[in-house]
């Protein structure tokens, strides 16, 4: 991806663009396979329905690197800006649920989402309320005298606030960890806040047809204003002997710090969830997202919902920090009556489940190459404004 958006700002603004990969597919590592290809492609279990599902092997768009995009997030705000969200389609993420001994329970997320919410007692309404009000960049109500580098979860528990409220707030507005300090989580919580109700009742959302969708549309821009691509490239060494100004051939580095999940993607027949879910159904066309115990996240896609697998399908992207811990989770689930493939990705997904981190940097290295005045990702213009030969086209 990071390469992706490189292009398309470059081009855009009149760089000369070579991109150059050694696969025969756009998105290098992060791209999205078929069935078979997915499944051959990394570690997988397979079930008593894999064989069947083969027969609709074309159908399946699974992703290498499973992402969500926050409606107010640097991703989403860089597609409508620059126009490539006219190459893409969305679905918002409709359901939120947060696992509650046995149950999942739907996540107030919105003031009336906590009006309405059984969930939690009156006072604990009051309290995310305040939370939430002192937490909106948009009110301006934040404390400024805070100290930044203390322990998140230290705060949050000198706000007095019920364990129920604290494993809500920990986990579903600020994705956060047992080591993450105030200053890391504190805009994750804005983005949160702000994103959500931005594109309907959801914080989140999802490319229809997979992630690679996402790879193309950049692509497609750089394309389009004179960038030239080549797949199957087999002589990468040889890059560097071409002339030219820049060599973008590194990947985006992680840096101290960044968590590295573990990532595995399961497909089943029927739903793993559905008899969990106590507030809220989870919709049969849906794409929603579970904040399991033990740090474990899942994306559970349907598949005729997210457009990537047939209809009567569902995709699981599970996530966690801890191997044995994501293994347990999708053990308890699992129903092997209606287990079609159970996938460990090699390349695991570093930091959060979102593209904030690859836009920012994207954007860090266009204006190393042309200067800090550039306009990254410029807007394409309509067609009616194209103007050849000093004639309106």
């Amino acid at each position: 991806m990071y390469k992706s958006i490189l292009s398309a700002s470059l081009a855009r603004v009149g760089q000369k663009v070579l991109h150059v990969d050694q696969n025969s597919y756009y998105g290098s590592h992060q791209t999205s396979f078929d069935l078979n290809s997915y499944t051959e492609a990394n570690e997988t279990i397979k079930g008593p329905k894999f064989e069947a599902a083969v027969k609709f092997n074309r159908k399946f768009v699974l992703d290498m690197s499973p992402k969500l995009l926050y409606g107010n997030g640097n991703m989403v705000n860089s597609l409508v800006k620059s126009k490539v969200c006219r190459y893409l389609e969305f679905r918002n993420v409709t359901g939120f649920f947060i696992e509650d001994g046995k149950d999942l329970i739907a996540v107030p997320c919105s003031k009336s989402a906590l009006f309405t919410t059984t969930s939690l007692s009156p006072i604990e309404k009051r309290k995310m309320m305040k939370f939430i009000q002192e937490n909106d960049s948009e009110e301006g109500k934040g404390n400024k005298d805070l100290d930044r580098n203390q322990n998140f979860n230290e705060y949050l528990k000198s706000l007095d606030l019920t364990d129920r409220l604290e494993k809500y707030i920990g986990s579903c507005l600020a994705f956060s960890s047992t080591t993450d300090t105030l200053a890391s989580v504190q805009q994750r919580i804005d983005l949160f806040l702000t994103s959500y109700g931005r594109y309907g009742q959801s914080a989140f959302l999802f490319p229809l047809y997979g992630n690679c969708e996402l790879h193309q549309a950049f692509c497609r821009l750089a394309a389009v204003f004179g960038a030239t691509f080549c797949l199957n490239y087999e002589h990468m060494d040889t890059v560097k002997e071409l002339k030219a100004d820049h060599y973008i051939v590194d990947e985006l580095e992680e840096t101290e710090g960044d968590k590295v999940y573990n990532v595995a993607t399961v497909i089943t027949t029927e739903s793993m969830f559905n008899s969990r879910v106590s507030e809220a159904d989870v919709k049969a066309e849906g794409v929603d997202l579970m904040i399991l115990d033990d740090g474990v996240r899942v994306f559970q896609v349907s598949g005729s919902g997210g457009q990537i697998a047939p209809a009567g399908y569902f995709v699981y992207y599970f996530f966690s920090e801890n191997l044995d811990s994501l293994k347990t989770k999708i053990s308890d689930h699992l129903n092997e009556e209606t287990h079609v493939s159970t996938t460990f990705l090699k390349d695991s997904t570093c930091t959060y489940f979102d593209y904030e981190e690859v836009i920012t940097a994207a954007e860090l290295k266009f204006r190393e190459i042309v200067g800090a005045d550039a306009v990254f990702l410029e807007p394409a213009p309509e067609p009616e404004d194209i103007i050849l030969d000093g004639k309106p086209e």
